[in-house]
């Protein structure tokens, strides 16, 4: 379940590609001559593959970064006057521009914004994203009616603002910035003057996740409840102390080149795969949907960062809903220690006990599992 009433505010393109067009032979077939193929040095992405003769591939990636603002006693904020948070900035950035939210009340209507220090920022809107939501008490999802006031604001019902006050009287906005980072340009070069032709080579990412896209010269097949998967021992073992024990001797899986894979779903190892080989997911919004299963995963096959990347996520979307579930994840003797994650549960239910023990999912588990270890432990952090 989401954890916040979104609202998305403007998207830009992830890539540019370009080619020139001079000798474009989008219809290509092996009946044409060798001479009139193109010949390129590289292929620069297992998607783009210009049959042009000159081509540019303008490569950037989304770097995403959030912040959140709680404003206590909302109820006697001065109506007229505008309030601040603190400014924030992705630290990563190319901009190193500063953000910060406003606040004001007039008319009976609240009206939030997104603002920047330099409007130099303005010039390059395109390479932002923008998402921004009103965290309601229980941190569940709010169904709200945001009307969109301006570029990166909204506006509600004075009304309906308090209705989403968490239980101190206060009110909490959270905003994501997703900003594109401009990498290098890549393109097959002019021709020098020796009449050879300028070799670009991919980066060690892109070359890696050319290998997971298409497999060439895989060695191994996993099995992965009836789905089949092709990868390279080498990547596997270099990559997971797991797999590395595996390979390193004669097992089964070694011998027949095999792997048989029961406890985890084949859209779950893809990514994982997916990982093994390039240090990154298929997507920024893969995590909403399978943070906790990969966690499970990236811990069966001691992929740190991997399990660190989910921890992380999960503490961040932690809600009434889920915290049952965080807890009895964290304490689970399945897995090896996930303490951030247990803290953050704990913490988390401290905070909001009466709002975790009346969900459904607490009902739940209690229902199917009354003899499950995560009772007597609540019943310690109490």
């Amino acid at each position: 379940m989401s954890l916040r009433r979104e609202a998305d505010f403007m998207y830009s393109p992830l890539t540019i590609q370009c080619c020139g067009f001079a000798k474009m032979k989008r219809n290509a077939q092996s009946s044409i001559d060798e001479s009139d193929k193109v010949k390129r040095v590289m292929t620069p992405s297992a998607v783009f593959r210009p049959l042009s003769e000159n081509w540019c591939v303008s490569t950037s990636h989304i770097d995403r970064f959030d912040f959140e603002w709680n404003i206590q006693h909302f109820a006697h904020l001065t109506k007229d006057k505008t309030y601040y948070s603190t400014q924030f900035k992705n630290l990563k950035g190319s901009q190193n521009l500063k953000w910060r939210l406003e606040l004001y009340i007039r008319d009976e209507e609240v009206h939030v914004s997104l603002t920047q220090s330099d409007r130099y920022w303005l010039c390059h809107v395109n390479i932002y994203r923008f998402k921004m939501a009103i965290v309601n008490q229980s941190r569940a999802n709010a169904k709200i009616n945001v009307q969109l006031e301006n570029l990166v604001g909204f506006k509600i019902s004075e009304s309906q603002a308090c209705s989403y006050l968490m239980s101190d009287g206060s009110f909490t906005i959270c905003c994501e910035i997703q900003e594109r980072i401009e990498g290098e340009i890549q393109s097959n070069g002019d021709m020098v003057a020796s009449g050879k032709q300028v070799q670009l080579m991919p980066n060690g990412v892109d070359q890696l996740e050319r290998l997971f896209e298409e497999m060439t010269l895989s060695d191994v097949t996993l099995n992965v409840n009836g789905r089949q998967f092709k990868a390279h021992k080498c990547i596997l073992a270099s990559n997971s102390q797991v797999f590395l024990a595996m390979f390193e001797h004669q097992t089964k899986e070694n011998i027949t080149n095999q792997v048989v894979i029961e406890d985890i779903e084949p859209e779950v190892f893809q990514e994982l795969l997916r990982f093994i080989y390039t240090g990154r997911l298929s997507s920024p919004v893969t995590l909403d949907t399978m943070a906790t299963r990969l966690f499970v995963a990236a811990d069966k096959y001691l992929l740190d960062r991997l399990k660190t990347e989910c921890e992380i996520h999960l503490l961040r979307r932690m809600s009434p809903d889920n915290c049952i579930e965080f807890l009895k994840l964290s304490i689970s003797n399945q897995i090896h220690p996930a303490d951030n994650l247990k803290q953050g549960a704990i913490d988390f239910f401290r905070r909001f006990p009466v709002e975790v023990m009346s969900t459904d999912g607490w009902k739940k588990t209690k229902q199917e599992h009354p003899n499950h270890p995560v009772w007597s432990f609540i019943l310690e952090i109490m």
